[in-house]
């Protein structure tokens, strides 16, 4: 396969990048929201027929059609309920597995690759004849630093770029044959599959598949510096997706619509606001949650260091009633981050929700970086992502 090295120009906002590692990048609010996208001209919240596929990964015995499945990155040390909790996991290592079973096609979007196990199964899948095609962020591709990603394009792997100087790229999903998609708040790093706090998901589901296929096909263009709409505002979101009776919405960035859809939830939440956030400097949703207080339950877990940042809203004054700690997270070495991006509604009610994705709640996540964001209302997984924030809770108090 003939190797495409695309530097794709998208915007010219992005400071002057300070290489720090990976996993502790200091988010700012740089980014100018571009007004040059198109509306999308093509829908796919239509049920879409799913085929017979089922997926052996670890945890689950199998992931039939329809089936959404939850890893975490850090252990639960307690959980009485009766479903399969997957935590304790090296991320990484579990996407690899997922890449390892590709037949025909991966498309992969990834602020940056730094976990051997998916840069070796990303070449296997290449040599095997699988076309694999992967955005990424300028900031992360130094190929003159990291060897790694030299093989990774000697393998025959399509890479294309956004372009210095433009917002990040902070995407973090993979799509495999069309069938199944892995997104969340993980890195492909091995910290932050192992050290830091994360969530992903895994759907087998062709149609969720279509919604990230688009934005991934606009995002990749023709393959020629320019064509795709990185960082552009993304309209027409968000996308519903059924998945086995239950309606899944997919939202992406540039856009202010994630913002205004959590101030929806937090307005609704009749038992509970829980959080765990990496990045927080959206006074909107801070003010959304106070205008909660002594209503419902809030509970919020944050990243120590990301607090003390510019901007950061967790300093503030919070009312009394909200319970608003910093994350002491736990086991793993060198940097040890809450880096998840979770917002969780009545998660021991009747109807929860989950948000989760890509997206900090940051300015610079609504206007100007790539970002996703899946929101479900499913009480089985809302069970497992509580059990996973009540073990973060108690080991925070």
């Amino acid at each position: 396969m003939l190797l495409l090295l695309v530097l794709g120009s998208c915007s010219a906002n992005k400071p002057v990048p300070q290489y720090e590692p990976f996993d502790f990048v200091s988010w700012t609010d740089a980014g100018v929201k571009s007004d040059n996208s198109e509306p999308l001209e093509t829908d796919s919240s239509e049920p879409i027929e799913q085929d017979t596929t089922q997926l052996v990964h670890p945890c689950y015995p199998e992931t039939p059609p329809g089936t959404v499945r939850a890893y975490f990155s850090k252990n639960v040390s307690y959980y009485s309920g009766e479903l399969t909790l997957c935590a304790g996991q090296d991320l990484g290592l579990r996407a690899a597995e997922l890449i390892d079973q590709a037949e025909s096609t991966i498309d992969m979007a990834a602020m940056g690759i730094q976990h051997d196990d998916v840069l070796e199964a990303l070449m296997e899948a290449s040599s095997r004849g699988v076309k694999v095609r992967v955005v990424m962020d300028d900031e992360y591709y130094r190929p003159d630093e990291w060897q790694d990603l030299v093989d990774l394009e000697d393998s025959g792997v399509d890479l294309v770029t956004d372009t210095y100087g433009s917002p990040y790229m902070h995407n973090k999903f993979i799509i495999v044959d069309s069938t199944y998609l892995w997104t969340g708040s993980a890195n492909f790093s091995s910290y932050d599959s192992t050290s830091n706090a994360n969530s992903t998901l895994l759907f087998n589901s062709e149609a969720i598949c279509g919604v990230y296929q688009n934005r991934f096909d606009r995002m990749w263009g023709d393959g020629t510096v320019g064509s795709g709409d990185c960082h552009q505002d993304q309209f027409g979101y968000p996308k519903n997706v059924t998945i086995n009776s239950d309606k899944v919405d997919v939202y992406f960035t540039p856009s202010w619509s994630v913002a205004e859809r959590y101030k929806e939830l937090i307005a609704n939440a009749e038992e509970a606001i829980h959080f765990q956030i990496f990045a927080f400097t959206l006074d909107e949703i801070r003010e959304a949650i106070l205008d909660r207080c002594g209503e419902v339950e809030i509970i919020g877990l944050y990243d120590e260091d990301q607090a003390t940042s510019y901007g950061s809203t967790i300093p503030d004054y919070w009312c009394d009633e909200a319970t608003i700690l910093p994350a002491n997270v736990i086991g793993g070495s060198g940097y040890k981050k809450m880096h998840q991006k979770l917002l969780l509604i009545d998660p021991t009610g009747s109807k929860p929700f989950i948000a989760t994705g890509s997206f900090n709640w940051t300015n610079a996540a609504s206007e100007s970086n790539d970002e996703n964001v899946v929101i479900l209302s499913d009480p089985e997984l809302a069970e497992l992502f509580e059990a996973e924030f009540q073990a973060r809770l108690a080991q925070s108090r």
